[in-house]
């Protein structure tokens, strides 16, 4: 898969691309800003005949199974398959934890007692408990 490929999902207004496979033109794809997961890089070309066998259905990727509706949500690490049911509250406990991690990284930078970063730091590892084990796929 290269840019052109890239620029094909853009038109079709899709949200970015995760693949089982390999890309090519990654320097290229890196500055278009759009989304591209893959299992690696290759210099191989890609096939250029593309069609769209359909829309809405569910996938096996990388060991993983994506329903629509489902969340994907990812970054230089992978990525993390979110099950529709529970996405909402998913997404409540990671506004939490950025909110903990915010005021962590005030405290530090303020050179607050160690005994307050240590107290958000245990409401941290609380709040990763079992809610955030919720049928989550990591990728």
């Amino acid at each position: 898969m290269g840019e052109n490929i890239v620029h094909f999902c853009q038109y079709q207004r899709l949200g970015g691309i995760v693949t089982d496979g390999k890309i090519r033109d990654v320097a290229e794809i890196r500055g278009m800003s759009f989304p591209v997961f893959a299992r690696g890089v290759t210099a191989r070309p890609f096939q250029s005949e593309l069609e769209i066998v359909a829309v809405d259905v569910s996938v096996e990727c990388g060991g993983g199974y994506l329903r629509s509706g489902d969340l994907i949500v990812g970054d230089a690490d992978g990525i993390v398959i979110a099950p529709a049911e529970t996405a909402q509250p998913l997404i409540a406990e990671v506004e939490e934890l950025i909110e903990l991690e915010t005021r962590q990284e005030k405290l530090i930078r303020e050179r607050a007692p160690l005994a307050e970063v240590q107290e958000v730091s245990r409401l941290k590892k609380i709040r990763k408990g079992p809610a955030l084990n919720i049928g989550v796929q990591a990728t």
